[in-house]
């Protein structure tokens, strides 16, 4: 019984990337050997016992095995009989707990190291148990499937929203345009992924347009990086590779920096002339939450600034004029979350603002441009911003105060 004790401790390691615990499970030979193994031979009590009967066993256990029992053996004797006891408080903690109990009555071992029945309502048939025991391997498989596949999903669409904030000669609301995106990855040997992906993008008059993208990324070590993308669209086709270089090394003077350079060669259709093109940047750490960005595509210098708090904001500096932006992101459920986006364009006074909500496989989100002017952007704040979010803030309040009665 002790080395069926110590054997079963190796059993059904956790991991942490599933919610459903742990990597695809198969039935093999020595799960069968392991389903021998009995709680109750464990704590030396019949199968119908009583709680009183099962804690009463287990003190009686624990006067042999506990660890403070055996001070004076061997490390060998000690480790082992520390995880007999171990293995006590398991089965001591299993069958107390009636809903566990029932679920280790009918599956076993492998039904309570499986994670994922508070996802479901325990039942007291043995019928019912089963059904949900299949239920649960399925959301398992299907999880370790999105994980090696990586399925993405998004959902952007643009709204003007310019002439209600007019004084004079307003108009309704304007569609902009929209753009649906699909991707997903595929592991490779080693740290090699290759991906396929694909936009479809619709402007207000309703002309559509679209590409598919066709993406190797690769991974030397954790400071190189190269990813290799092919864009084809009806109007060009378009190579690059992107080449990330970081400073891994804690007591590096370059920690936290990192330096991208970005190729690139564009075939235009209806031309037919093909554009190169280099685009490098480079981010380094100013103060603790502040990060800057140095961009430079076709000639053009682009600063950002990042300042992160539960708030943040990024500045971009460019030959354009200054676009500060403010964002906010919060959890609303286990698997989801909402983001709010403002920005503010100067000297053009073009202010928008965007609302992201994001799973772990999709995201819907929607922009709409308040004001172009600076006449009308003071209005287009309060109206567009201001009293939206109290009005967001005061519904999330009452919502959780009737939540709680």
């Amino acid at each position: 019984m002790r080395s069926k004790c110590i054997k079963i401790l190796q059993m059904f390691d956790d991991d942490d990337r599933s919610t459903f615990g742990g990597e695809h499970w198969t039935f093999t030979e020595e799960d069968e050997e392991e389903e021998d193994i009995d709680f109750y031979v464990i704590l030396s009590v019949p199968r119908d016992a009583t709680t009183e009967e099962i804690h009463k066993a287990y003190k009686q256990r624990c006067l042999i095995f506990h660890p403070d029992k055996h001070l004076n053996l061997d490390v060998p004797d000690r480790k082992e009989a520390d995880k007999i006891f171990a293995e006590l408080q398991r089965a001591h903690k299993t069958l107390m707990d009636p809903c566990m109990r029932r679920i280790y009555d009918v599956m076993g071992v492998r039904g309570i190291n499986l994670q994922g029945w508070q996802l479901v309502e325990y039942s007291s048939t043995a019928e019912d148990i089963r059904r949900e025991y299949e239920f649960i391997c399925r959301l398992r498989d299907h999880e370790i499937m999105l994980q090696i596949i990586n399925p993405i999903s998004s959902f952007f669409t643009k709204f003007s929203l310019i002439g209600c904030f007019q004084e004079v000669d307003r108009y309704g609301p304007e569609l902009l345009g929209m753009r649906l995106g699909q991707s997903v990855d595929c592991a490779l040997v080693g740290s090699h992924k290759i991906g396929l992906g694909g936009q479809t993008l619709f402007d207000e008059r309703g002309i559509g347009n679209g590409n598919v993208q066709l993406w190797h990324k690769w991974a030397y070590s954790l400071g190189i990086q190269q990813e290799t993308t092919l864009t084809t669209s009806p109007e060009m086709a378009q190579i690059s590779t992107k080449i990330t270089l970081a400073d891994t090394s804690p007591q590096s003077f370059f920690h936290r920096y990192s330096v991208t350079i970005e190729p690139m060669l564009t075939y235009s259709i209806l031309d037919s002339s093909i554009s190169p093109s280099i685009n490098a940047s480079l981010i380094a750490p100013l103060l603790p939450g502040w990060k800057a960005t140095l961009h430079m595509a076709a000639q053009i210098l682009l600063q950002i600034f990042n300042f992160r708090l539960p708030v943040s904001t990024t500045t971009r500096i460019s030959m354009h004029g200054i676009t500060p932006s403010l964002s906010y992101e919060c959890q609303i459920s286990k698997y989801s979350r909402i983001a709010f986006k403002l920005t503010l364009s100067y000297p053009s006074f073009l202010l928008l603002s965007s609302i992201r909500i994001s799973t772990s496989v999709s995201s819907f989100e929607f922009c709409f441009v308040l004001c172009d002017n600076q006449e009308d952007v003071v209005r287009a704040f309060v109206k567009g911003i201001f009293i939206p979010l109290i009005a967001f803030n005061t519904a999330r309040l009452i919502y959780r105060r009737m939540r709680r009665k």
